[in-house]
């Protein structure tokens, strides 16, 4: 049955009958608020300690046992209040500890939000304790070895720090040694490559932490940053250990300030510069006045349904490069069309990562330079088939998957509601996905199962079949559907395991087993599945059949839409029964409710029950980290 599809369904308290799982994203609240008043009738009395709690928050933003998808730097997750486990530690003694926590799980590598463990160790060098503050700024070169991250670093920095005592000795020492380990080369390409950051410039940076050295080559990247070109060339000309850095960096002032696309891409070929380094100008704004195409927009039943909604304070939206902003409506006058010219794609795609390239894909669409007989595309169906590059990409079928069906959905007419209240439209006739780019993504899917790595864990996968997995869309990733978000994970974990048990919830509230070998695809699975007569589903019910069975699982994973069967035996009970039973004292459960904003279906004491709400690239890591262990 459907549940929490209005406010006056949502109890913070948890009704002993079934889990909840609450579908209205208006109607969700605060998760740590649901989880502290949640009482667990019949469960065991569990706790979560501080090292579980900072160990969830490190790998995806919060200390409950609730992961949803988003943008964490958005969403206003990265606050003191919501990282308390820091805190206890220091208060038990074991402040030290914290940032080893932070060091493994970055050397783990499973982190699906890695900017949450810059985040703790930020709020580690802003503790009183002087033990953990060093053993933090210890820690950056290490965390934060990515320009990005040492961006992000000094923005949360200074976002914790005292106004009065301000940012500190300690600050300014591994700051300079973050800049000053690398070469005077290395350091003359970061600073062109990735200028700002975070709101922070390079320059901002070498102010702030008075950086000096004692080598002439960095002392001429310096002077170029703080001053410019001109003035470190005055000053270090006619020194030879600052030659080389000083041609570099004219290299890059010459591309910068070059008019002509095409010997800017000739520039960017010798000198393998990258993506970063192409200037704004090359980035072309036009503001076509379309009147017809406006008006068609302005009375389409898509444009009228959101009409009503208003502007909170009434302010006017950004432009935003390749949409339609129809903010509550009042009316836009101006498409914005921006694109890098081709000549300069065409000279960057085969510089660019296998992730980065699947990444920039709905912008090559967007720009509409995937088309017809154009070279463009042959160079990335190339750069997608390329199976040397893609042994060396940490790249997931996940990530593959939400890149295709994204790419295949272009031309979606899909409103997106801005937290503002904005809408913002996608502009129409794109054109149609590219047979030959949609061939080489579906092909790029099954190579990525290879790079799978196994836990050698035992799994028994639940699978929801019902018509609304097919039809429905899951929460924050439209363009997928939880038929294809839940079979994919069960893909994953077949084609890298060798204890996998899946299972359909079939007719009659009966589990169906149903097969798949290692050489399965996407689309073969789904016609399988589509073939069982489906049934109810009851979260309590493949614990009940692996109970019944004597069947030995490490880590049960559910995946379903957003309604549930109420049970006799609530998921957080049967789940211990079955641990005393087969004394597996260790079994993991996790619940996917892939079309909802919230779900209440852990015990919040258990370590062992992790929650998921919605779907994106990151899910299937999310429990392939929780399986080892890694929090």
């Amino acid at each position: 049955m459907p549940v929490g599809t209005a406010d006056s369904d949502i109890d913070p308290k948890f009704d002993c009958s079934a889990p909840k799982i609450f579908t209205n994203i208006r109607a969700s609240r605060d998760c740590g608020h649901l989880e502290s008043s949640t009482v667990f009738c019949g469960a065991p009395v569990m706790t979560t300690s501080p090292e579980t709690r900072l160990k969830r928050f490190l790998h995806y933003g919060r200390e409950t046992g609730l992961y949803q998808p988003g943008n964490r730097l958005l969403q206003d997750y990265y606050v003191r209040d919501n990282l308390g486990a820091i805190n206890t530690l220091v208060s038990e003694g074991k402040a030290t500890e914290t940032v080893s926590h932070i060091v493994k799980a970055f050397s783990d590598g499973y982190s699906a939000h890695p900017e949450s463990l810059v985040f703790a160790l930020a709020m580690c060098a802003r503790t009183d304790n002087q033990a953990l503050q060093q053993a933090a700024y210890n820690a950056v070169k290490t965390v934060c070895k990515a320009p990005r991250f040492l961006f992000l670093f000094v923005m949360f920095n200074d976002k914790l720090a005292d106004p009065v005592s301000g940012r500190g000795h300690g600050w300014r020492r591994v700051v300079n040694e973050w800049y000053l380990q690398k070469t005077p080369l290395e350091l003359a390409e970061l600073v062109t490559r990735y200028r700002k950051r975070c709101g922070w410039s390079h320059k901002d940076i070498f102010k702030s932490s008075h950086i000096k050295s004692a080598d002439v080559g960095q002392q001429a990247v310096i002077k170029y940053v703080v001053r410019g070109l001109k003035e470190a060339k005055e000053q270090f000309s006619e020194r030879p250990e600052a030659l080389q850095v000083l041609a570099y960096l004219q290299n890059v002032e010459d591309f910068k300030h070059c008019e002509d696309e095409q010997h800017a891409a000739r520039l960017l070929e010798i000198h393998s510069l990258s993506l970063e380094h192409i200037p704004s100008h090359f980035i072309k704004s036009k503001e076509v006045v379309n009147l017809s195409l406006f008006q068609e927009v302005i009375n389409s039943p898509l444009y009228q349904e959101h009409r009503p909604q208003q502007v909170p304070g009434g302010n006017q939206p950004p432009i935003v490069p390749g949409t339609w902003h129809i903010p509550g409506g009042y009316n836009p006058s101006i498409v914005p069309e921006h694109s890098i010219s081709q000549e300069l794609w065409n000279a960057i795609i085969p510089f660019l990562s296998l992730p980065d390239l699947v990444g920039n894909l709905k912008r090559l669409a967007r720009l509409r330079l995937l088309k017809g007989n154009q070279p463009i595309v042959s160079k990335v169906v190339d750069a997608l088939n390329n199976q040397a590059t893609l042994a060396d990409a940490n790249l997931h079928p996940a990530q593959v998957l939400l890149a295709l069906r994204n790419y295949e959905n272009m031309n979606k007419n899909i409103p997106l509601v801005l937290p503002t209240g904005h809408i913002v439209l996608p502009l129409p006739s794109l054109p149609q996905p590219h047979v030959k780019v949609v061939h080489a993504l579906n092909h790029l899917l099954t190579s990525s199962f290879k790079l799978l790595v196994p836990t050698g864990m035992r799994y028994l996968v639940a699978v929801d079949v019902r018509s609304q997995m097919v039809h429905g869309k899951c929460w924050q990733c439209s363009n997928v559907t939880p038929a294809q978000a839940a079979i994919l994970q069960a893909l994953c974990l077949v084609k890298a395991e060798r204890d996998v048990t899946v299972l359909a919830f079939g007719a009659d509230e009966v589990l169906i087993p149903v097969t798949l070998d290692k050489e399965i695809t996407l689309q073969q699975a789904q016609d399988r599945f589509k073939e069982i007569p489906n049934g109810p589903v009851d979260l309590t019910q493949p614990i009940l059949w692996a109970k019944k069975n004597r069947k030995p699982v490490d880590v049960f994973v559910v995946l379903t839409d957003n309604q549930v069967k109420p049970g006799k035996v609530k998921p957080a009970v049967a789940i211990q029964q079955y641990r005393s039973a087969l004394h597996l004292p260790n079994t993991k459960f996790v619940t996917c409710a892939l079309s909802c904003s919230q779900i209440v279906v852990a015990n919040p004491n258990d370590p062992l029950m992790l929650d998921i709400a919605g779907y994106d690239g990151h899910v299937p890591r999310i429990i392939e980290a929780f399986s080892r262990g890694a929090f």
